[in-house]
């Protein structure tokens, strides 16, 4: 179990995060979370976890969610680009806000810039 725990990888655990919806920065909610990931990664297919996460994960201003993302945005989920997904994931990391300023415009948009160069090498 305990190699198990150190062999745990990073997106169950967001998973876990997303599910319970704690934040507070504290030892034993990190100890919790390490838990539940063990016993999603024991019990869920690891091909159905980022369709699971993508689902339910906050975009931004009521984009909870790949599909209401997509739908605020004016994308087409079956016909996504590498421009679009790219600016989708930034947003995971920069969650639109209900009045976007300026900077988050511009963090939003170096992130996507940052992802798009990743993918193309």
């Amino acid at each position: 179990m305990i190699s198990l725990v150190f062999q745990q990888p990073a997106i169950e655990q967001q998973l876990v995060r997303t599910l319970t919806m704690r934040y507070e920065i504290s030892f034993l909610r990190k100890i919790r979370e390490i838990l539940l990931a063990c016993m999603v990664y024991r019990v869920m297919p690891k091909s159905d976890i980022p369709g699971v996460y993508l689902s339910i994960a906050y975009f931004g201003w009521k984009m909870n969610g790949l599909l209401e993302a997509c739908n605020l945005l004016g994308y087409d989920v079956n016909k996504i680009t590498l421009e679009q997904s790219a600016s989708l994931i930034s947003r995971l990391k920069y969650p639109e806000p209900q009045k976007p300023s300026p900077h988050r415009l511009a963090q939003i948009y170096m992130r996507k810039k940052y992802i798009i160069k990743l993918l193309s090498k």
